[in-house]
């Protein structure tokens, strides 16, 4: 009897460990469903509009988030990219990104661009989120670090492989439509 009650406590604080475990890597991210991300892969430009693609540049634990317009309307992870179909004309994109140093001094770093967008073109984007220790960054213990932000133009040829990448996925952290 003691063996067997042993072993359900045993098993029962190893599933407890386990769990706390794959939940202690931060807050899970959302992906666009599977038929979804590879519509979006397919690169098709509806007649008369226009897309962009901005997909993250960063290899960090920061996620980022995306403004069209001066909306908000999408989260950014590694590997994660956004597509939004518009209308030809100029176009404000930004990038944010938030947090906290790790003293827990909260951050809010971001960037903007206009750009043009001609009717049945596609646009690709990097938004670029830098986390390096440096000069000129937050000090810490003696050791500087700093978080930077951009969202560059990126070649078509480029931005097509990175969205084609099967590694890379769309993004399903929409904040609005």
């Amino acid at each position: 009897m003691f063996a067997h009650d042993y072993l359900l406590w045993s098993v029962a604080a190893i599933s407890i460990f386990c769990a706390g475990c794959a939940t202690s890597k931060g807050p899970a991210f959302n992906y666009a469903p599977e038929a979804e991300d590879q519509a979006a892969k397919e690169l098709i430009v509806p007649e008369g509009k226009s897309v962009i693609y901005v997909f993250a540049y960063h290899h960090n634990r920061l996620q980022t988030i995306i403004q069209v317009d001066q909306r908000d309307v999408c989260r950014l992870a590694k590997r994660t990219y956004y597509k939004a179909v518009l209308e030809s004309g100029q176009h404000q994109l930004g990038i944010r990104c938030e947090g906290n140093w790790d003293d827990g001094t909260p951050f809010r770093i971001g960037k903007e661009r206009v750009t043009n967008v001609e009717p049945n073109h596609a646009y690709f984007f990097m938004a670029v989120v830098n986390e390096s220790v440096g000069p000129g960054g937050f000090l810490l213990m003696g050791v500087q670090s700093q978080v930077s932000v951009d969202l560059i133009k990126s070649q078509d040829w480029l931005g097509r492989s990175i969205i084609r990448d099967r590694r890379n996925r769309l993004t399903g952290e929409l904040i609005s439509p």
